[in-house]
């Protein structure tokens, strides 16, 4: 069994993608799971430490589109 979570969905709807995530994973939700997000103050030793304190954002969204001609055999392949 396993749960799809669409890329588009979680950065639109982090709070209830999240809830479904936990609710997957048979844990408890609690709102400072998505008031949290983007607010790490904490030493994060990874070269993405910048994206983990962007918090959860739009910006990204539709960039997977400027390589649409380059992905299409995949696209096929797993549709």
């Amino acid at each position: 069994d396993s749960l799809d979570v669409q890329y588009e969905e979680f950065v639109q709807q982090p709070a209830e993608q999240g809830q479904r995530i936990f609710h997957y994973l048979g844990l408890d939700w609690d709102d400072e799971v998505v008031a949290g997000i983007g607010q790490q103050q904490a030493t994060i030793p990874t070269a993405s430490s910048s994206q983990v304190r962007a918090g959860v954002h739009q910006k990204f969204l539709h960039t997977w589109q400027h390589y649409k001609l380059q992905l299409e055999p995949f696209i096929k392949a797993i549709s």
